[in-house]
């Protein structure tokens, strides 16, 4: 009776865990070793991505700044992450006053937590997770942004190229065949 008992009570927490899994997720564009560089006096606004692709329910996150309050603020600190979705952004805004010097590293740090929707009586756990990076100061920024600048002016010039050899083959083969072809009926 006693393991009969427990067996039920544990396929009964089971059945209930399932219902509320989530997945809750937070990724960045930089991360330590990945820095962001900027220059003295640039302000710029870095998207952090929140997800929620597994589960059914909606997520309601909070977001809080821990480290860098002295130059990183958050456009907003509440959002709400639909289920199977991964497109909700959460703006840090990143201002480097313009007297600070070359070189000075300045870590910034988001902690993003679920607000647990439950109601009076239940015990309910929310998940959270930190994103962190480094802001250094140079001369020259070299973020992904600006490092991955594709030159899509020569890429368009050498496929319009490449295309134009391609028909002048075409057209060339053509021609020669034609004139195979009529060389063949007047040999006959």
């Amino acid at each position: 009776m006693k393991k009969t008992s427990k067996f039920l009570i544990w396929i009964t927490f089971l059945i209930v865990i399932t219902q509320t899994i989530t997945a809750f997720g937070v990724s960045a564009p930089f991360w330590p070793e990945h820095d962001l560089e900027m220059v003295p006096g640039d302000s710029r606004i870095v998207e952090l991505n929140l997800q929620n692709m597994v589960g059914d329910e909606d997520v309601e996150v909070r977001a809080e700044l821990v480290l860098g309050n002295e130059i990183a603020k958050l456009k907003k600190n509440s959002f709400t992450v639909k289920s199977k979705t991964y497109d909700t952004m959460a703006e840090l805004e990143i201002t480097i006053p313009p007297e600070t010097p070359l070189g000075e590293r300045i870590s910034v740090k988001v902690e993003f937590r679920t607000i647990p929707a439950g109601g009076e009586g239940m015990v309910s756990m929310g998940t959270g997770m930190n994103v962190g990076f480094d802001v250094v100061t140079a001369n020259v920024p070299m973020s992904p942004k600006d490092g991955s600048k594709f030159p899509w002016t020569i890429t368009i010039i050498v496929t319009l190229i490449l295309v134009t050899i391609v028909i002048s083959l075409i057209i060339l083969k053509r021609k020669q065949k034609q004139a195979n072809n009529q060389a063949l009926t007047n040999f006959k």
